[in-house]
């Protein structure tokens, strides 16, 4: 609703701005059906200028012009966003995410991570041009949202994948990203991965024995457990660590990042019950 808006606003002041009475002989040059695109009306601007030089300093014509090109900018990006969606791949790749396109047409920004996150989960689902593509587009979107100071909506949690092998590569997907370097675990994706997985006593218990190692390494993981052991570790170094247990448990074997088998239906935590609680 909020770009909607915008784009009738930005219609609106150009409308007005091509009235001023300095402007009316460009106007009449323009075909009644054509005098509401933006294009061919910026491109008879354009053109005037060649017969009357003089007009790039006329006030009123610049007006009318940077009024004309905001306007023309903005119903180009709505159209190119609405072609996307309507793409039926574009369309199935929201599903696949258990969203609707809608959703993500009202925030841009989670729509453009979505795409970065597909990039690197399932770069099949789209082709590299449509890719492309789409995340240009909604980056430009995002970008021009917050020009504007559009305030998207509070994203809800995500849903829980609804079968155990969704649950499964949600699960795999977290823990890689929890231990690639530079990338980190929002407070969501955090909640998401202890309710999926239900592996925090095998992960304390890597963190036990590493703690009974002797010597310690001076690895940062045995630095972490030795303050762990005399002192309160920060949150950050809590979930630095955590990570860091999980990639050496992976790599032992004690975790198998691809089958270890997500937490039963009834295990799960209900974030829609917490959410109507609180």
């Amino acid at each position: 609703m909020g770009p909607k808006m915008s784009i009738d606003r930005l219609k609106s002041t150009a409308t007005a701005a091509l009235r001023h009475k300095d402007l009316a002989w460009i106007m009449k040059e323009i075909p009644a059906r054509y005098r509401d695109d933006p294009r061919v009306v910026k491109s008879m601007l354009a053109a005037a200028t060649n017969g009357d030089p003089a007009l790039v300093d006329d006030p009123s014509f610049k007006h009318a012009f940077a009024a004309v090109e905001a306007f023309d900018h903005a119903s180009g990006l709505a159209d190119r966003v609405a072609q996307l969606c309507d793409n039926p791949k574009i369309i199935a790749a929201a599903s696949a995410n258990g969203r609707d396109v809608s959703w993500y047409l009202e925030r841009p920004a989670v729509a453009y991570e979505a795409l970065m996150s597909l990039s690197r989960t399932d770069p099949s689902l789209l082709c590299e041009n449509l890719r492309h593509e789409a995340l240009l587009t909604v980056a430009e979107a995002r970008d021009y949202s917050a020009s504007l100071g559009m305030a998207e909506p509070t994203a809800p949690r995500d849903p829980m994948p609804a079968t155990e092998a969704g649950r499964a590569a949600r699960w795999t997907e977290l823990i890689k990203k929890s231990v690639t370097p530079g990338e980190r675990l929002t407070e969501e994706e955090s909640a998401h991965l202890k309710a999926l997985g239900g592996h925090e006593a095998a992960l304390e218990e890597v963190r036990r024995q590493s703690a009974m190692r002797t010597p310690p390494a001076s690895g940062e993981f045995d630095k972490l457990i030795q303050k762990s052991v005399s002192s309160k570790l920060t949150p950050a170094e809590e979930q630095r660590l955590q990570a860091l247990a999980t990639d050496r448990a992976i790599e032992n074997g004690s975790i198998e990042a691809e089958s270890s088998p997500p937490a039963s239906d009834d295990e799960l935590i209900d974030f829609t019950s917490e959410e109507s609680e609180s």
